[in-house]
C-alpha cells in the first residue's frame, strides 16, 4: 500500500521506498492552465493549484474518508493533465455512481475552465449524485446521463479524459473497456479506479502492458494509461481465453447432468469448434487440448441421446 505527500512543492506518491512524483508545483513551464502554480505577489486572494487540490481532499474527508487516498491519486493525477492547455476540456466519468467522486472532479474541471465539459454516465439515475453536485461552488458544464455499460452512445474520439470509477463492479469490464477507448481521443488518457473489481483491474492489465499502477489497498488501486499505448492484441486474447472458459465450464455442466437438448448440445459443439480455430491461432495450446476433449465428450453424449 502506497501512501500521498505534499513534500518540497510536489505531490508525490511513495511505496516500498520508491518515490513516484504525480505533480510538480516547480515546474512551471508545464503549467498553461488559468490556474498558477505558486502566489503570484499581488494576486494572494487567488487560488493556487495545491490549494485547489487541497480544499477538494478536505471536502472528501468530511463526505467519505475511505475513499481519501483514492480521491488524492485521482485528483492529482487528473490536475497533471488539467495544466496541460488553457482551453476547454471534455472529461468523461463512466459509472459515476451516487457523485461521491464526481464532486470532486467537477470543483477541480471547473476551477480551470468553467467552459470545460463534464460528463457522468451511470446505468440508473440517482438523487445522490445531483445533491452532490449542487454543492460545488464553480461547476464545468456539466451532465448526467443514464445509459447502458459498454454502450453509452456518446460522441466518439471526443473525449481528452475518461474516469472509469470501479465503485461500479461492471458484468462486462471487457465492453466497458471498449467502449471507453471508443469514446476518447487518440491523445487522451484512461483513469481506472479499482474498488473490489478485480476483473476490471485484470482486463484494464489487458489493454495496457504500459501504464501506472497506484496502490491504494489491497483491494484498491488507481491505474492510468495513454489511449495510444493500448494493445488490441492482448486484450481480444484476454477475452478469447475468458469465453472459451466459459464453453468449456458450460459443457462440463452438461456432461455432469446430462440434462439438455440435442439442439443446445449441437449449439455448443459448434462453438468450441469456433473456439477451437481461435485458440489455434493465438498459441493456446493448453486451451485447444481442453477444447478437445470436451467437444469428444459432447459428441458422444448427443449420440446417446
Amino acid at each position: 500500500m502506497g501512501s500521498f505527500r505534499w513534500r518540497d512543492n510536489r505531490f508525490i506518491y511513495e511505496e516500498q521506498g520508491g518515490v513516484k512524483v504525480l505533480l510538480d508545483c516547480t515546474d512551471f513551464l508545464a503549467n498553461k492552465s488559468r490556474i498558477s502554480m505558486h502566489r503570484l505577489p499581488g494576486y494572494e486572494a487567488l487560488p493556487i493549484i495545491p490549494d485547489l487540490i487541497g480544499s477538494a481532499l478536505d471536502a472528501m474527508r468530511q463526505e467519505d474518508e475511505t475513499k481519501l487516498l483514492a480521491a488524492a491519486l485521482l485528483d492529482t493525477l487528473l490536475v497533471r493533465y488539467l495544466i496541460r492547455s488553457s482551453q476547454p476540456l471534455h472529461v468523461l466519468e463512466y459509472g459515476c455512481q451516487d457523485g461521491v467522486l464526481s464532486a470532486q472532479m467537477a470543483g477541480l474541471i471547473g476551477a480551470f475552465n468553467e467552459a470545460s465539459s463534464f460528463v457522468c454516465a451511470y446505468d440508473a439515475m440517482e438523487t445522490g449524485w445531483l445533491e452532490r453536485i449542487s454543492k460545488v461552488e464553480k461547476l464545468p458544464k456539466i451532465s448526467y446521463l443514464a445509459g447502458d455499460f459498454g454502450h453509452l452512445q456518446l460522441r466518439q474520439r471526443y473525449f481528452d479524459i475518461v474516469v472509469i470509477n470501479g465503485s461500479v463492479n461492471y458484468t462486462d469490464p471487457l465492453a466497458v473497456l471498449e467502449d471507453a477507448l471508443d469514446l476518447v481521443t487518440e491523445e487522451g488518457v484512461i483513469l481506472c479506479y479499482v474498488d473490489h473489481t478485480p476483473l476490471l483491474e485484470s482486463t484494464f492489465k489487458l489493454f495496457f502492458e504500459e501504464r501506472e499502477e497506484y496502490t491504494v489497498s489491497p483491494t484498491e488501486k488507481v491505474l492510468l494509461a495513454k489511449a495510444g499505448d493500448r494493445c488490441w492484441e492482448n486484450a481480444k486474447k484476454g477475452s478469447l481465453e475468458r469465453r472459451i472458459q466459459e464453453h468449456l465450464s458450460m459443457a462440463e455442466s452438461i456432461l455432469q447432468c446430462g440434462d439438455k437438448e440435442k439442439t443446445q448440445i449441437a449449439a455448443l459443439i459448434e462453438s468450441l469448434r469456433q473456439d477451437g480455430k481461435r485458440a489455434a491461432q493465438q498459441g493456446l495450446v493448453e486451451l485447444k487440448k481442453q477444447i478437445l476433449e470436451q467437444k469428444e465428450r459432447l459428441i458422444t453424449l448427443r449420440v446417446s441421446l
